[in-house]
């Protein structure tokens, strides 16, 4: 299950599970965060399309931290000329955990995996090792 979802006028295809960078939101740590403009959405087997937007679709996500891009770097030059300019700037962004999306009486909701018990050694492995 997927969707394709405006947020701050760029578009993002989303499911539950993924992280995704937005430019910064106003919303603190740790808060969830909910977006009403879905493009699409699809669940597999059906697409429903938006004119423009789906309605009665959402999207749920979790703020989970705040931060900067990488330094862009704007280097103007002309050449046979002393002059050289070199100036610089780092965008924000906001990095969202996507929880929910829900259309209509579909939903999904993100559920982490079971974690995996490692097997205990036993005494005839451990026979085997010293050998």
């Amino acid at each position: 299950m997927y969707s394709i979802v405006d947020i701050a006028g760029f578009q993002y295809k989303v499911s539950p599970g993924d992280i995704v960078q937005v430019p910064t939101l106003s919303a603190e740590a740790e808060k969830e965060v909910q977006f009403d403009k879905v493009l699409l959405f699809s669940d597999g087997k059906e697409t429903s399309i938006g004119r423009p937007y789906v309605s009665g679709a959402s999207v749920k996500a979790k703020v989970s931290a705040h931060g900067k891009y990488d330094k862009v770097i704007i280097f103007k030059k002309r050449r046979r000329e002393t002059y050289q300019k070199k100036t610089g700037h780092r965008q924000k962004y906001t990095a969202l955990f996507i929880t929910e999306i829900a259309c209509g009486g579909k939903k999904e909701v993100f559920k982490p995996r079971p974690k995996k018990e490692k097997a205990q050694p036993t005494v005839a492995d451990k026979a085997a090792v010293v050998k």
